[in-house]
């Protein structure tokens, strides 16, 4: 860490690199340009970053621009590099480190070439990366193109079940039913959902279950996502991720939440349409751990995503049965499209199981240099 002085009060600066990752932006930095112990990096990454209206910081007004990742060669068998992701609240003024961000992992491949972390030959056609997620567990293959100028990364989640609750259907059922208190109108609501953890917890709820409200203010509205945070309170419960609703408001980044919903007329080479959120507002496309969730429910009859495919493309005789091969879902957000690949297994006591989920993104380094904050 380096020292200066600014206007009379001493700043200090890390060596960190600026990123476009996926449709997400976000710093990093190495982990030896922070202290050892991750309990001390939040006063830091959030001077950085900014608070508030970020005016004093880097960060870019958004939930999807305040993102960090703290990445370091790893010393875990069978692991290149070790990632940690953090969640800057500005407006909370915390930091969030409970989940993960896959647009930020394609950012780390890169990264992580750039800064000598791991070794490639000039024969290689590809570098195949293999990262530990340090907050889930999850393990992550990124594959990054050497000699081809069209930089698609390719990222893969591999075995991305229950990285946080221990299952892959926290509550035991594909289909839950949560009842809370509509911030609006205080009457008692009910919409049925689909929490599933894999990559990241997330509560995928049926748009056709949601309130009138919703459809009438719009998901951008304030009452919209107040009611949205409602539901994602009651989820973070029932999925064991706080013992109540108070405790769950604390926690902004985890669970995540989305609303689902058929094709539009206009849109029907699609499978599902999605409307996100992040951090209490509304999200500007789809987180990529959504799309793996989401992706996975597609795969796994019972859910709420499932139940909207048409019996077409079910025709569950054949469809279920075939799910060790990878599935293509594409999924429609705000901002365009999305695709993942998937393979589902199912095994011997009927329980489903996510080998793995990849999805392509591209990423592309916007500055480097010395980033500073006081303290």
């Amino acid at each position: 860490m380096k020292q200066s002085n600014s206007c009379g009060s001493q700043q200090r600066s890390i060596l960190a690199t600026w990123m476009r990752s996926g449709t997400s932006k976000g710093l990093y930095v190495l982990r030896d340009q922070l202290p050892k112990c991750p309990s001390a990096w939040e006063p830091i990454l959030l001077s950085l970053m900014g608070t508030g209206s970020q005016i004093n910081g880097i960060g870019g007004g958004t939930p999807t621009t305040s993102k960090v990742a703290v990445v370091s060669r790893s010393t875990v068998p069978g692991y290149d590099v070790d990632y940690t992701f953090a969640q800057a609240d500005f407006v909370g003024a915390r930091l969030d480190m409970s989940g993960t961000c896959g647009n930020i992992a394609a950012g780390v491949g890169q990264f992580a070439l750039d800064q000598n972390l791991v070794e490639v030959s000039h024969e290689q056609e590809w570098a195949d990366i293999r990262v530990l997620v340090t907050n889930t567990g999850q393990a992550l293959l990124v594959s990054i193109p050497l000699k081809n100028t069209k930089c698609d990364i390719r990222i893969t989640f591999l075995d991305p079940n229950g990285n946080m609750t221990g299952k892959l259907f926290p509550s035991g059922a594909r289909k839950d039913y949560l009842a809370f208190q509509c911030p609006s109108t205080g009457t008692k609501v009910t919409v049925r959902a689909t929490l599933i953890d894999c990559t990241n917890p997330f509560i995928l709820v049926d748009s056709a279950s949601m309130p009138t409200l919703y459809a009438l203010e719009g998901p951008k509205a304030t009452q919209s996502e107040a009611l949205i945070e409602a539901i994602r309170r009651a989820g973070a419960v029932r999925m064991g991720l706080a013992r109540d609703v108070t405790e769950a408001a604390k926690q902004r980044g985890t669970p995540k939440i989305a609303v689902i919903a058929h094709p539009s007329a206009s849109n029907q080479s699609v499978d599902v349409d999605v409307t996100a959120f992040i951090a209490g507002v509304l999200h500007p496309t789809f987180q990529v751990t959504g799309a793996i969730c989401l992706s996975a429910a597609l795969s796994i009859p019972g859910t709420v995503a499932s139940d909207l495919l048409p019996s077409s493309i079910l025709c569950r005789e054949t469809f279920y049965s075939k799910l060790q091969s990878p599935r293509i879902w594409r999924i429609a957000h705000r901002a365009g499209q999305i695709d993942v690949e998937i393979s589902v297994s199912q095994d011997t006591k009927g329980e489903y199981f996510v080998e793995r989920g990849s999805i392509i993104r591209t990423a592309r380094k916007l500055f480097e240099g010395r980033a500073f904050y006081t303290l």
